[in-house]
């Protein structure tokens, strides 16, 4: 079970100079909480619908630097889910961007791998990541 036939292909991104309303805007349109964070066409981070909510927000104006997270936790989409789940619990986070050949390809969730015959190590993956 690899990882390429549960992620979710492509990658929405935003630049950033791009404001908080422009990226919840982005989020809405598209309907997802995770977008990877552009700088001169190269993926510099990834913000999260909890950043933009949990983060030390005042004005919806400012811009999103302070609240990327640039630590990049990717996952080649030939490796397996299990070591995807793997890295998810050992960064306490639900989704990693996918890769191939070094190219970012698409984002693997928590979520997509609910469809697997792994619910089990996915939802005690998820215990894990929320502390339970």
């Amino acid at each position: 079970m690899k990882i390429k036939d549960y992620m979710t292909k492509g990658i929405v991104c935003c630049d950033i100079e791009d404001n908080i309303s422009t990226i919840a805007e982005i989020m809405d349109s598209n309907n997802i909480g995770f977008i990877a964070v552009l700088s001169n066409d190269a993926i510099i981070g990834v913000i999260t619908d909890r950043d933009l909510v949990i983060g030390p927000i005042l004005d919806n104006e400012n811009s999103i630097e302070d609240y990327i997270n640039k630590n990049i936790i990717s996952i080649d989409e030939d490796d397996n889910i299990i070591t995807g789940l793997n890295l998810m619990k050992e960064n306490k986070i639900k989704r990693l961007l996918v890769t191939k050949k070094g190219k970012y390809t698409g984002v693997l969730s928590i979520s997509d791998l609910l469809t697997t015959n792994k619910t089990d190590e996915v939802i005690n993956t998820l215990k894990e990541i929320k502390g339970n």
